[in-house]
């Protein structure tokens, strides 16, 4: 089979199951709101409409799920627009179906009530559908994925939104072999929480102890904003309890929407200077000075070294 016609004939049936599984998600949340309504005691008169309001209302869902993008979108990797995206497709149908309901005077489609519930449990339904399956990518194919190697034991020092999306990245990428134990934080507000199930622990002082008896092999400081004087510091602490550590580059690259283990790297002496490095012209300097006696005066600084 040609490559364009089996990667046609993928999507053509990845289409098809997407549809099968949705429409009967919307059915069932359709069906529940309908018993819920009349106690799971249906007057037989009322079938009809339950049945003919199924003929287009499925539909109806599946179209706008469609036109918002949830067709296309990776169903494991479930988010907050994704979740933005279902509440404007089954609100609108909500607003539709209350638009029939007023032309048709209830004749063809359910009650008032029903139509309300079900826009609740169809956002629900769905959404709890798409989560589980992210759930069963992230704890069941990623655990599978590291049986019988041994994962770093990782802290992340900060608990601001970029350490939160170096933990999403860490968590959907099993393969690196990161396992992330604790965020490391001094803002005591903060210290006993847990930041995606993860717990938020401190202060920085205790990172002797912390490593020792949480078995830490890594470290990730993921403060793109704190001040030279700070990562001095931290480097320093780190570098006296021997753990290795990376760090993200810049709050340039994080409002860039670049946070991603890819751009983790070792700490540079850049990172600490406070200014832009200084870039010499080495060559013309060289020339320039070239048979002359040269006193440097202070030279205790990066660009007089």
């Amino acid at each position: 089979m040609q490559p364009d016609l089996r990667h046609s004939f993928l999507a053509f049936g990845r289409l098809v199951l997407l549809i099968l599984a949705y429409g009967s998600v919307l059915f069932l949340t359709l069906l529940g709101s309908f018993l819920l309504r009349f106690d799971f005691h249906v007057p037989d008169e009322f079938w009809p409409r339950f049945w003919s309001s199924v003929v287009w209302m499925v539909p109806l869902k599946l179209v706008l799920l469609g036109l918002f993008g949830q067709f296309r979108s990776l169903l494991t990797f479930f988010s907050l627009p994704d979740a933005k995206m279902l509440a404007w497709a089954m609100g609108l149908s909500a607003v539709i179906s209350f638009v029939a309901w007023f032309f048709t005077q209830g004749a063809d489609v359910v009650p008032r009530g029903v139509i309300v519930t079900d826009t609740l449990l169809s956002f629900l339904g769905l959404a709890g559908f798409r989560t589980a399956l992210r759930l069963y990518r992230e704890q069941v194919i990623g655990v599978g994925t590291l049986a019988g190697t041994n994962r770093k034991r990782t802290a992340i020092m900060g608990t601001g939104n970029s350490a939160a999306l170096l933990l999403r990245d860490i968590q959907t990428r099993p393969g690196l072999g990161l396992e992330v134990v604790c965020f490391v934080d001094d803002d005591r507000r903060k210290i006993g929480g847990t930041l995606h199930g993860i717990p938020v622990i401190g202060p920085r002082s205790r990172l002797p102890k912390l490593a020792d008896s949480l078995g830490l092999q890594k470290v990730i400081i993921a403060m793109p904003g704190a001040r030279p004087g700070v990562l001095k510091e931290i480097v320093a602490e780190l570098n006296a309890v021997g753990v290795e550590h990376d760090i993200l580059p810049s709050v340039a690259q994080v409002l860039e929407g670049e946070v991603t283990v890819s751009r983790l790297r070792p700490v540079d002496p850049v990172d600490l200077l406070g200014r832009e490095e200084a870039s010499l012209d080495e060559v013309g300097i060289a020339e320039m000075l070239q048979g002359q006696v040269v006193m440097v005066a202070g030279a205790g600084g990066s660009i007089g070294g």
